[in-house]
């Protein structure tokens, strides 16, 4: 008897103890949250300023100016942008830069692994994975599948 007893106490301890660290968790992630939207909104006005700065230094035409805070100047970055794959490759194979090409599964097969999950298949070359993760939703309603910890 006294065994079931000291087993229910460990399992009530247990208990409050994940509905605690359950709180804290979703007490950060709102205080993350009221961080990030603040954060969103000064960053879209940061852009919008960027945008209007550089539309008019264009406008202008002038590459940079010296002001009491400091110097404003703009710059390009340049980027090389892949816009056909098969030319780029034939163009690397033909140049002798072999290196630089792999064969490899594309994007589409992401679309192809959820549905193989779906299914429980797996393909060669590939593994099952699971992650665990924590999931909190409020509410404002009594669910009645939640087990009281008191």
């Amino acid at each position: 008897m006294a065994e079931t007893s000291q087993t229910a106490i460990c399992i009530t301890n247990m208990k409050l103890k994940l509905v605690k660290v359950a709180e804290e968790l979703l007490e950060l992630r709102n205080k993350i949250k009221t961080v990030e939207e603040p954060l969103k909104a000064l960053k879209e006005r940061r852009d919008m300023k960027q945008d209007e700065l550089l539309k008019e230094m264009n406008r202008v035409q002038l590459f940079s100016a010296r002001t009491e805070m400091g110097t404003v100047s703009k710059a390009v970055r340049k980027t090389l942008k892949v816009i056909d794959e098969k030319a780029l490759v034939a163009d690397l194979k033909k140049q002798g830069l072999t290196d630089y090409i792999s064969e490899g599964v594309n994007e589409l097969f992401d679309e192809m692994k959820k549905q193989a999950v779906k299914e429980g298949k797996t393909f060669n070359g590939t593994e099952l994975s699971e992650t665990e993760y924590i999931s909190i939703t409020g509410s404002d309603k009594e669910d009645k599948r939640k087990q009281s910890t008191e």
